[in-house]
């Protein structure tokens, strides 16, 4: 009688056991809305440490403080120390902090809440955001190299506007991205209010978003150009109600009759190159540079090959855009010459998710061509893991 299966040969073929690595990844990955939950909120734990930074925290702190006293909701300049200097940038996060101030009390921890909520809900986010175009150990590893990520740790416990920022460009980016994928102009309405209150809260640093979104459609078939643009158009057009009261109001107070004085304004408030920080601030006896730099040193690379296949090889709509919406930021920041590192915070969720996935693409190429020691270096964990000793050395 022929053997037919391995049953007749009288040998069992024994299930191989999956080594410690996986069987770690895979416990990760069944437990991952605990961690999920832990990487964002464990920022709003000690929030009044240390006391009130010197400068962009104080300077905020004193909007706040004139809004509430005087009644200043647009324009806190007349009662502001170096007048007009200190209060060119838009509201949203002054409106915020009054908000907080009043609904608890005058305290460290209350003015620092609104930039410690924003972080954590764009760790949040940002999972949602790759989920939808990755495998959940990806996502996390994306939300996670994010939420441990030095600049992250350390503005999203400061009475400082980049967080929030970020949040409301990530969230434009996210329903924008939904509105060409499934063809569906309604979100672009979130998307235009999502835009308007990221202009409403840095105006210089968010207008980069749709002009990328125009630019990433030339790289795109024809149909997804047109959905590309009209998206782009739909919710430009709906953020204008938001934030161009505010600008015009200030522009006609202070600009005396031009039209690019508030950029001009916002330019100005740019610092000098050191290392990667204008102005080197202490936590904790370490610079904070220093990790920032390394952790940038190493994700920078993986971004490459993200937008060499984005751009060249695999031009998918999601990929595309991300790739554009990096290079154009980096592109304004260079030009514009605006060198203070915490202008880097709105850009880091997206470079998060392109060294992730870069980190995926170079790996699947050391795998036919490399070494396994080349293929360990170039893993997730080996990834993450720097990122949260960075995290460490910032707390």
């Amino acid at each position: 009688m022929p053997q037919i299966t391995y049953i007749d040969t009288g040998k069992h073929r024994e299930r191989e056991r999956p080594t410690l690595c996986p069987r770690l990844l895979r416990g990760v990955i069944r437990y991952r809305v605990p961690i999920l939950i832990f990487m964002a909120f464990f920022r709003l734990i000690g929030l009044s440490f240390s006391e009130m930074q010197q400068w962009d925290e104080s300077v905020y702190a004193l909007r706040v403080q004139v809004l509430l006293q005087y009644g200043d909701m647009w324009d806190q300049s007349p009662h502001m120390l170096s007048g007009l200097r200190y209060a060119t940038q838009p509201p949203l996060f002054v409106w915020l902090s009054a908000a907080s101030v009043l609904l608890f009390h005058d305290a460290l921890w209350a003015y620092r809440l609104p930039a410690a909520l924003a972080g954590a809900l764009l760790v949040l986010l940002l999972y949602r955001f790759a989920r939808e175009h990755l495998p959940p150990g990806h996502a996390l590893a994306v939300a996670g190299l994010f939420a441990f990520s030095p600049l992250p740790v350390f503005f999203s416990r400061q009475a400082q506007p980049e967080t929030v920022i970020a949040l409301c460009l990530l969230a434009a980016l996210w329903l924008v991205l939904r509105a060409i994928r499934l063809r569906r102009r309604i979100f672009a309405v979130p998307a235009g209010l999502a835009l308007g209150a990221a202009l409403l809260t840095k105006s210089a640093v968010a207008l980069v978003l749709p002009v990328s979104v125009v630019i990433a459609a030339v790289f795109l078939s024809p149909a997804a150009r047109r959905r590309t643009w009209t998206a782009a158009v739909l919710m430009t057009l709906v953020s204008l109600p938001v934030w161009l009261p505010w600008a015009w109001m200030m522009t006609d107070a202070h600009g005396k009759g031009d039209a690019l004085w508030m950029f001009a304004a916002a330019v100005s408030s740019g610092g000098g190159w050191s290392g990667l920080d204008g102005l080197l601030r202490e936590s904790g006896g370490m610079r904070l540079s220093h990790p920032a730099t390394m952790q940038l040193l190493i994700l920078l690379p993986f971004a490459a090959v993200f937008i060499w296949n984005a751009l060249v090889i695999n031009r998918r709509v999601q990929w595309v855009l991300v790739a554009v919406t990096l290079v154009c930021s980096v592109a304004v920041l260079w030009l514009l010459q605006l060198r203070i590192e915490i202008l880097l915070i709105p850009i880091l969720p997206l470079l998060c998710f392109a060294a992730v996935q870069g980190a995926v693409s170079a790996r699947a190429l050391g795998q036919q061509r490399s070494s396994r020691r080349l293929r360990g270096l170039l893993s997730l964990p080996v990834l993450f893991g720097v990122t949260l000793c960075f995290a460490v050395l910032s707390m």
